[in-house]
């Protein structure tokens, strides 16, 4: 465990070396599991949550939406590591963005999608079993801008 959260915070804080103005938290929980929380910009944006445990990163964003990935399923705890980094990157660039639609006032689906350089494309889709079906609808769109995405060719 220590090994990869030793790995962890020297891979983060290579990737963030170069962009001073990102604000983030770490935090270690009751069982010694470390998290990393970057925190959105602005109203528009949206944080970013890693999850670090014995067993697996879970990358968490917003309205419950989280997805999990496991040390067992990578070649290398190093690569494991870049690989979530690099979806951390792109969740924190103007390429991703998150659709939050809401029924009243709680969300009940998400929608990650990625800017492909010609429209947006649904990435990942998460909701809730249990709703309000019969409240009001609607959508907030939630988007990054605190680096620069990955390149579009």
């Amino acid at each position: 465990m220590k090994e990869h959260q030793i790995l962890f915070k020297r891979l983060v804080a290579e990737s963030l070396e170069s962009y001073q103005h990102i604000r983030y938290e770490w935090e270690n929980d009751e069982n010694n599991a470390l998290s990393l929380r970057i925190l959105k910009q602005n109203e528009d944006g949206f944080d970013v949550s890693i999850y670090l445990d014995n067993n697996e990163i879970t990358l968490y964003t917003v309205g419950g939406h989280h997805e999990h990935y496991s040390f067992e399923e990578s070649e290398s705890p190093e690569q494991h590591i870049k690989n979530i980094l690099g979806l951390v990157r792109d969740l924190l660039s103007n390429k991703t963005r998150i659709i939050l639609k809401l029924a009243g006032s709680k969300v009940y689906k998400v929608i990650t999608q990625a800017w492909n350089g010609k429209q947006w494309l649904d990435e990942d889709t998460s909701g809730v079993l249990f709703f309000n079906y019969f409240g009001q609808r609607s959508e907030k769109i939630l988007q990054n801008n605190l680096v620069d995405g990955y390149p579009i060719e």
